[in-house]
């Protein structure tokens, strides 16, 4: 009993470092992605910016803006509108690979009221291509149907830069 006691904590430590030992590469990943973002933003004033219409994303259609650093797009702004509230999503691009997207969802006192009752917010990190880290409302991490999530924002990040270009 007393080594089976023993076996089961050695494992569970092994695992809390094999966690952590993962972790510090994560952060290290999200500390860059943050700078990166920040270096972003700070270049937008510089940036050229386009602007197209999303009349088929949602009930009251949308706005894509998109602001470009040299010939390569550095973000790309997608506002949905909507009767009862907007969301908005931000993708942040690095050498042409999505980093950051980072999505705001408001929803209105009323229908077309303009008045922000509650406001959401999810961010979603990601390093070579893949998913790394979904942050829900209350800034906790989502480990459910991240596959999924990771597929959806690529696809989109694909699919407006492709709009931006054609200038549809």
């Amino acid at each position: 009993m007393a080594r089976l006691k023993t076996l089961s904590v050695v494992v569970w430590l092994l695992a809390a470092m094999s966690m952590s030992a993962a972790d510090p590469s994560a952060e290290e990943k999200i500390k860059s992605i943050r700078a990166k973002c920040a270096q972003i933003e700070k270049g937008l004033k510089e940036a050229r910016q386009v602007k197209r219409d999303l009349p088929d994303e949602s009930a009251e259609g949308g706005e894509l803006k998109a602001w470009f650093r040299d010939r390569s797009v550095a973000k790309l702004s997608a506002t949905f509108f909507g009767e009862s509230g907007k969301a908005v999503e931000e993708y942040y691009f690095w050498d042409s690979e999505l980093i950051f997207v980072f999505r705001v969802e408001s929803h209105y006192t009323k229908p077309m009221s303009g008045v922000v009752k509650t406001k959401t917010e999810d961010r979603f990190y990601f390093a070579d291509g893949k998913l790394i880290r979904w942050l829900d409302p209350a800034k906790k991490e989502v480990t459910s149907n991240v596959s999924t999530r990771e597929r959806e924002l690529l696809t989109a990040a694909k699919k407006y830069s492709a709009r931006i270009e054609d200038g549809r």
